[in-house]
């Protein structure tokens, strides 16, 4: 069988977007308290929007990063379940999202949605996502997580 691989977590790197979002809040805070002057009465405002910045990227680094890196060393280390057959039971997510995308594969049930930072496949049908109710895939997991993509070509 001819499988072409469509995702591989090794391909898609570190989502630094989500915890960038705090540094990027942090340096416009920080410009606002020290080169623009906020006046006195605002400063206390300034101030915890500095320690939310500083906390939110501490946070989201110290949440999402140690997933992405396990998961990609089990990838390296073929730690990890193979499923293959027929997608089955697909729901897509709406455009819009408030659902995520679902679907089964030899009764292994996996489900994701693009607005859900994952260190795995996410990418919807609904935004030029692959996954398609009757084609043939091969899944690299963990779990839930998909490591690997392979549709039958």
């Amino acid at each position: 069988m001819n499988y072409q691989t469509v995702f591989e977590i090794t391909d898609k790197g570190y989502q630094w977007w989500f915890p960038t979002v705090g540094i990027v809040g942090t340096a416009v805070i920080f410009i606002l308290r020290n080169v623009v002057r906020v006046p006195d009465s605002k400063r206390r405002i300034v101030r915890v929007a500095l320690w939310f910045s500083l906390i939110w990227t501490m946070a989201t680094f110290a949440v999402t990063f140690p997933e992405y890196y396990l998961l990609r060393k089990k990838y390296r280390a073929h730690q990890y379940s193979v499923v293959e057959g027929i997608v089955e039971n697909f729901k897509p997510m709406p455009y819009e999202g408030h659902e995520n995308e679902t679907f089964t594969v030899n009764g292994m049930r996996f489900e994701y949605s693009d607005y859900a930072v994952s260190s795995g496949f996410n990418q919807t049908s609904s935004h030029g996502g692959p996954i398609k109710e009757g084609i043939q895939v091969r899944i690299s997991h963990i779990g839930n997580i998909i490591l690997r993509l392979e549709i039958l070509k």
